[in-house]
């Protein structure tokens, strides 16, 4: 350990990998959890998996390396330009030819820092679903120009090819299925389709264009210039009638017909029915209910029915365009602040970003300084940042400041780890043991459930409790919604049914302990596409007004349909974290 002493503003830093003390820097409010400066360590990736890959000295000699969430620096082969962790693999460039030259080959090492697959590639993409993309960098004459192009194949986990060298482009894995192209030299250009884990054709090539998700059940695919929609087996579900189209969300898609000012967007159903008329200039797609909209020129929200809820008044809107978990990020006047699902103001309009949440918490800028909001608002952690602060993961963020340079920080009263802890208590209450040990006996609860019942449970252990019982009753879901920062298959059906959302930015924050009336809502949406939907009720507990606004009629619903209810003397306690059991006990109310 080694000790630092500072100015005021730094009381001192214990490096190699313990926890800092900083005083004088609102450590009220957070610590230094990982000091990377005072180390010759500069942040290169967010956490992923638990790990971050870093770079180890500037400039001259400088490679990259890899640490775990407790600032440990692993031993590792030598590295270039790492990309993040997925499936327990990141990507590196190896030794480059000279001295600045970028161009060294890629491979992918383990979180034990072992070089698994060499360093052979022209270019790489992070695995999914076991298979990575896989590129050979050639040349394409076009006019006076050569222009570089790689042909992409797909390895396996021991880096074996197992889909030759062949695409023009492709996207990663979901559900079984990636998005190929091949060159169509006749028309200059790529045609796309879809092929198997195995390389196997399952939709030809054939379109122009394709969205990157899978959403529903549904693709949004081009050709001839026209949108329309396919199901995973490549049968034509919407004819091809539309300029754009958007992926389907909460049973609908975003849709325009005509082009440039012309342009009108409205909104069909699974079937191409119009359900909201082309009348806005343009339009996102739906969540929690709402979607932005934009009429003469100024962005407004409606719901599901085509009802204007928020009026037009904004300048534009961030977040994938829409609302997550109640919130939305607008901008007025050039500023960004935050609205609710009301339209009230819950961050004012004074910042310089646009905003959206990871864990609870969000970066904001002013004056060229960065800091951090919590949900209602309020600055949780400073505007003192120079330039570079990001959004937190797994309870760690990177932020950079002039005295001290590029450190992960925590909030104050949190201990960031790579995986849960286990809580005290290994068995189900009494009160659980008999619906707890039928969910399992149905077959309801995944083996990494059926412990520490009394754990608060995260965004992905619900989501695969709510696709447990939703395919025990309607069979498989075909559909996926795919994230930045996670590949589990259970988040993304879920997603998929519209029983979750994202947290923004296409993040879905998994590990996120889940709240109690995040809880309600969730169960809501799920009795909702179960067919079951829930008779509107007013809650009736004494702390109502503790309940967001954008929670209430979940909440309602859920407790007058006895499926939740209060935590003793007529309290919901909304904020308060939801746990395994719980979950478990009222899925089983769903059955």
């Amino acid at each position: 350990m080694i000790k630092r002493l500072a100015t005021i503003l730094l009381a001192s830093i214990m490096c190699l990998g313990t926890v800092a003390a900083v005083s004088g820097m609102e450590s009220s409010a957070y610590r230094v959890a990982i000091s990377l400066d005072s180390r010759n360590l500069y942040a290169y990736n967010d956490f992923s998996e638990g790990y971050a890959v870093i770079q180890i000295g500037f400039a001259t000699g400088s490679h990259n390396g890899i640490i775990d969430m407790h600032g440990n620096l692993i031993q590792s082969v030598r590295f270039y330009s790492g990309q993040p962790f997925s499936e327990g693999l990141a990507a590196g460039r190896g030794i480059p030819v000279a001295m600045g030259d970028s161009s060294g080959p890629w491979g992918f090492v383990d979180t034990s820092g072992a070089l698994v697959i060499p360093f052979y590639h022209d270019a790489v993409t992070p695995f999914s679903e076991g298979r990575a993309a896989v590129g050979i960098r050639g040349t394409r004459h076009t006019g006076a120009f050569n222009m570089v192009v790689h042909e992409w194949g797909f390895i396996d986990r021991q880096g074996n090819i197992v889909i030759p060298h062949q695409f023009e482009a492709v996207t990663q894995f979901s559900n079984g299925l990636a998005a190929v192209a091949i060159r169509d030299e006749a028309a200059s250009a790529n045609r796309w389709g879809f092929i198997d884990l195995h390389g196997n054709i399952v939709i030809p090539f054939i379109y122009d264009n394709h969205e990157p998700v899978i959403s529903e059940g549904l693709i949004a695919v081009q050709q001839d210039n026209r949108w329309g929609f396919i199901d995973t087996q490549g049968n034509v579900v919407i004819p091809f009638e539309f300029n754009t189209a958007l992926p389907f969300s909460e049973g609908l898609a975003a849709v325009s017909r005509g082009s440039g000012i012309n342009a009108r967007w409205g909104f069909i159903d699974r079937h191409g029915n119009e359900v909201i008329p082309f009348e806005y200039e343009s339009a996102s797609s739906f969540s929690d209910g709402f979607a932005a909209v934009r009429m003469n020129g100024r962005i407004g929200f409606i719901n599901v029915s085509g009802n204007l809820a928020i009026p037009f008044q904004y300048d534009n809107v961030h977040g994938g365009n829409r609302f997550v978990d109640g919130l939305a990020s607008v901008s007025l006047n050039g500023a960004w602040g935050l609205i609710n699902a009301s339209g009230v103001i819950v961050a004012p309009f004074i910042y310089e970003n646009p905003i959206y949440f990871s864990e609870g918490l969000a970066v904001v800028q002013r004056d060229g300084l960065m800091g951090y909001i919590d949900r209602s608002g309020n600055v949780v952690i400073p505007i003192k940042f120079y330039g570079s602060a990001r959004n937190f993961f797994n309870g760690l963020a990177s932020v950079w400041c002039m005295e001290y340079g590029r450190m992960f920080i925590a909030l104050s009263n949190e201990t960031p780890t790579a995986t849960p802890q286990p809580s005290a208590n290994p068995q189900p209450s009494s009160w659980a043991v008999e619906q707890v040990s039928a969910a399992i006996s149905a077959g309801l609860v995944p083996q990494n459930l059926q412990s520490n019942y009394a754990q608060a449970i995260t965004r992905a252990e619900f989501s695969a409790l709510a696709v447990a019982l939703y395919e025990s009753i309607n069979g498989e879901i075909t559909g996926r919604v795919s994230f930045e920062d996670t590949t589990d298959i259970n988040v993304e059906k879920a997603a998929a049914i519209g029983v979750v959302s994202g947290v923004g930015n296409n993040m879905f924050a998994p590990d996120t302990h889940l709240t109690r009336e995040q809880a309600a809502v969730m169960l809501s949406r799920l009795t909702t596409v179960l067919g079951r939907p829930l008779a509107s009720q007013p809650p009736t507990f004494a702390d109502n007004s503790s309940i967001s606004s954008w929670a209430i009629e979940g909440v309602g619903q859920i407790q007058a349909a006895g499926i939740m209810g209060g935590v003793g003397d007529n309290r919901f306690a909304p904020q308060d974290p939801y746990t395994r059991e719980q979950s478990i006990v009222t899925i089983m109310r769903l059955r």
